[in-house]
Formats: structure tokens, C-alpha cells, sequence
């Protein structure tokens, strides 16, 4: 069976994957909801780190808050029952092929002409919802999608996983099949192929 749990932002606060006593850490305990947990959180990272990662965490700790800190820590106290996934860059969208954002405004009827994005050096810690409109001219003021509608529209161009990302995905594919005793082999190939 799967549970999933959303969040957003700072309510990550709010939650542990450490089993201590709820009632110590007034904390909402993840593992409840499932023992094998596989938490995807942004990195928010405006720059690369400089330092190279600490060989005793899978990953590296420089940039990221103290909640993010701390929740990679609790995820080592579980074993190979919970993983983390932090983003490389800022947040997961910025895993995104640069264009993407441009042919989703050009869908939506605005000239590619017209459109002013961050610099191509900065994609990976930039802000990849937001642009801004050329107006005789200048610049307007930035403006940013709507998230959900351009997920939406991302996920129907069926576009191929860009490559930086394709290991974290298979890694939590394979994560999902093991916790799930996921035999494959009995499922049909284009159903197999997608897990």
C-alpha cells in the first residue's frame, strides 16, 4: 500500500522521521503514516555549495536550513527504511530543460518576443516560474505561473526526464518497488516500464 504526505514549505517544521515519542518532540511523526518513507524536498539553495559533501551523510548539508538538517539526520535512524532526496538546485522544477517555461507562456498565446527569463548561467538557483514581460521595451514587473497549471501542462508534453535527474527518479522507483514487494515482472511491460 501507499500513503503519501504533502507538504509545503515551512510546515516541513512540523514534521520528524525520528521515532521518539510524539508527545516529547511535539513533532508529527512521518513513520506513522508509513515505516518506508521517501521525503523529496527543494534544496533552496540560491548558489552551489562550495564545500564537497560530508561522506557520512548522503547529502550535502552546506546551504540548506535547519529543518532540511535536521530531518536528513532523523532519516539515518531508520536504516535504508527512509530516504531523502534533496534538489541539486533550488527546487524541483529547476530540473526543468531550459525553454520549458518560455513554450508554456508560447502556449498560452504570449510572444516568445517579448518574454524576459532569468540568465541561462543561474537556472539551476533561480526561480524557474517567474519572467517578465517586455513592454515598450522595459521590463514590467516579474510575474510568476500559476504552479499547478504549468505541472499540468509539463506533465502533458510527455517530454523525456532530463538526465541530471533520471537516477534520483529511478532511485525512488526502485525504493517503491522494494517497499511494495513490487514484482514487475508480472506486470505488463508498459506498466513495468513506469514504475
Amino acid at each position: 500500500d501507499f500513503s503519501f504526505l504533502f507538504y509545503g514549505g515551512r510546515v516541513l517544521a512540523h514534521f520528524t522521521l525520528d521515532h521518539q515519542d510524539e508527545a516529547e518532540t511535539a513533532l508529527i511523526q512521518c513513520l506513522r503514516v508509513n515505516q518506508r518513507s521517501f521525503l523529496v524536498m527543494d534544496s533552496d539553495r540560491r548558489q552551489a555549495p562550495t564545500a564537497p559533501p560530508d561522506p557520512n551523510q548522503s547529502v550535502c548539508l552546506e546551504g540548506l536550513n535547519e529543518t532540511k538538517q535536521r530531518i536528513i539526520r532523523d532519516s539515518g535512524l531508520n536504516g535504508q527504511q527512509t530516504r531523502v532526496w534533496v534538489t541539486s538546485g533550488k527546487e524541483i522544477e529547476n530540473y526543468l530543460p531550459a525553454g520549458t517555461l518560455e513554450n508554456y507562456l508560447e502556449s498560452k498565446g504570449k510572444d516568445p518576443n517579448q518574454l524576459s527569463f532569468p540568465a541561462a548561467a543561474n537556472l539551476r538557483f533561480s526561480n524557474r516560474l517567474e519572467y517578465q514581460e517586455l513592454v515598450a521595451g522595459r521590463a514590467s514587473e516579474t510575474k510568476r505561473v500559476n504552479k499547478i497549471a504549468f505541472a499540468n501542462w509539463v506533465v502533458g508534453q510527455g517530454d523525456s526526464v532530463p538526465t541530471d535527474v533520471a537516477s534520483d527518479l529511478s532511485d525512488l522507483a526502485q525504493f517503491i518497488q522494494r517497499a511494495s514487494h513490487l514484482n514487475t515482472s508480472l506486470l505488463p511491460k508498459a506498466q513495468a516500464e513506469r514504475c
